[in-house]
């Protein structure tokens, strides 16, 4: 089945999501009245703080901040490594051996039951900016080890590689947007936002192409996941820079507000 028709009802949800999803915490359900507006204000306060500790009050200012950018390119090798999994694992593992279409199906599925459970278990530890920062190095780590067990591993060891790569790939990610968020605010907060979403995305073409190319040009399709592991692997060194807007040492005085 054509992929874009497979996912023509996430679409349709998002009416759905559009109208009942909270916008803010006040609007939620699940939050008492003092705990909605307690967040809400610590929300509003982080990221005035940021974004005044960042210098970043237009948008203009987004393509300055070496921060976004890192982001960009550390969401950007990210997205290479979801959407080549998502595109070739099945042709990876029908590689395995004989398997029917069911077979493959049912198998393909597993990695992403891994995946939905480090959304739940993961982002919830970042409680602060120290804890952000080793996840977010963590999870790109456990992707690289991940696709170098897929590359070298036989059917169960690339299995279990292509599971643990999975369970960190939508840990990262709301992680990784919060940063804009202690950087930006307001109109420069939601260009800014766009801007990671709409270059990091870049990487989900580049790599099932990659990913294509070298299936083509070498006849094995487990050696495009050694570009994967490059990129992933200078993903997971640029993590380590990453900076919450109020972390600036040169901004002592916003830091300590």
């Amino acid at each position: 089945m054509d992929v874009h028709h497979r996912r023509h009802p996430a679409c349709f949800l998002a009416f759905f999501i559009w109208k009942y999803l909270p916008n803010k915490p006040t609007d939620s359900t699940f939050l008492t009245k003092a705990e909605a507006e307690d967040l809400e204000a610590r929300i509003l306060a982080e990221e005035t703080a940021g974004a005044k500790a960042s210098g970043n009050s237009k948008l203009r200012h987004v393509l300055k901040d070496k921060q976004i950018l890192l982001v960009v390119a550390i969401y950007f090798t990210h997205q290479i490594a979801v959407y080549a999994l998502s595109f070739f694992l099945p042709s990876i593992i029908g590689s395995y051996g004989t398997l029917n279409t069911i077979q493959i199906g049912l198998l393909t599925s597993i990695p992403w039951i891994f995946s939905a459970a480090g959304a739940l278990l993961l982002p919830r530890l970042a409680t602060n900016a120290s804890r952000s920062r080793l996840i977010a190095t963590s999870t790109m780590v456990g992707i690289v080890a991940g696709f170098t067990l897929g590359a070298v591993g036989g059917p169960l060891l690339g299995m279990i590689g292509f599971c643990l790569a999975a369970f960190n790939f939508f840990a990262l990610q709301p992680i990784l947007f919060t940063y804009p968020a202690t950087r930006l605010s307001g109109a420069a907060l939601a260009g800014g936002i766009a801007f990671v979403n709409t270059v990091g995305l870049f990487g989900g073409f580049l790599g099932p192409y990659v990913m294509g190319f070298m299936e083509e040009t070498t006849g094995s399709k487990l050696s495009g996941l050694w570009f994967i592991v490059a990129m992933c692997a200078i993903g997971a060194m640029l993590t380590r820079k990453l900076k919450r807007g109020t972390e600036d040492p040169s901004k002592s005085s916003v830091a300590a507000h």
